[in-house]
């Protein structure tokens, strides 16, 4: 019964990005005091203030990535 169910089992592939969030069109620095702090301007949170998702800048960029460079739409 096991060697049917999972026969025909083919894995989703990875997604395989070098892009960051460094180097996206979304980013946002917002200063406070002596800290730099990275939130992305497409993704929403419910835990900061701003409603913004607060981001590192080293983090694998999602669906929504732009590179720097090209116009916002």
């Amino acid at each position: 019964m096991m060697e049917t169910l999972f026969k025909n089992f083919n894995p989703v592939p990875e997604k395989t990005r070098t892009e960051t969030c460094r180097s996206c069109i979304h980013r946002e620095r917002w200063h406070f005091g002596s800290k730099i702090i990275q939130y992305c301007g497409v993704l929403s949170s419910n835990r900061t203030n701003n409603k913004k998702l607060k981001i590192t800048c080293n983090k694998t960029a999602c669906d929504f990535y732009k590179p720097e460079g090209t116009e916002n739409d």
